[in-house]
């Protein structure tokens, strides 16, 4: 705008001279800027604005800053609910591998007690075992013993010999069995010990 010019009224006589002066006009609605040293400042003009730069351009800006940062977040959200998806599949993982573990140690234990019960069986056929080895040890001794005592008996009582019955085939395949028998005990004795 162009400040018009106005003129002053002549002066009169005892009146003090004036100048002409220009007086800036302005459209109504707007505020007058101030002057600040050879700046213009209007006074409605918002500090999101530098001075130098299109408005519109620095929207746009914004807009694509806005549009940046949404997207950063919405990533940002996706990697946090996947993050989280996947922790709740770790824990699944090791709620199942302390069943399992759970499982084992049950199993641990029911093979742990019938092991016992199977060495605390094999200790009680051990001692069995050698209870009927030294029980058949004391009775071969007695025998032998009284086998001895009746051959001296005889040897020391002729007339008291008792006279043996005549030999028959079956009597002869009797005393056969029995010895086999007795020679396959001894054997079994000896292979055991």
């Amino acid at each position: 705008m162009s400040p018009k010019k106005v003129k002053t009224p002549k002066p009169q006589p005892g009146d003090e001279p004036t100048e002409t002066t220009s007086v800036p006009t302005q459209p109504p609605g707007e505020t007058p800027a101030p002057i600040i040293g050879d700046v213009d400042v209007h006074m409605d003009a918002g500090e999101s604005v530098p001075s130098g730069t299109n408005p519109e351009d620095e929207i746009a800006r914004l807009r694509a800053e806005i549009t940046h940062l949404t997207t950063e977040r919405d990533m940002a959200r996706l990697l946090a609910s996947s993050m989280q998806e996947r922790l709740a599949d770790v824990k699944e993982a090791l709620n199942e591998q302390k069943e399992r573990v759970a499982e084992l140690k049950d199993d641990n234990s029911r093979y742990r007690r019938k092991y016992n019960e199977a060495e605390a069986n094999a200790k009680s056929w051990r001692e069995k075992a050698e209870a009927a080895e030294d029980r058949y040890n004391t009775l071969d001794e007695d025998f032998s013993n009284l086998e001895e005592d009746f051959n001296r008996y005889q040897a020391d009582n002729p007339e008291r010999r008792e006279r043996s019955p005549p030999r028959t085939t079956e009597s002869e395949q009797f005393e056969r069995d029995a010895c086999a028998l007795y020679e396959e005990d001894e054997t079994d004795h000896r292979t055991n010990v």
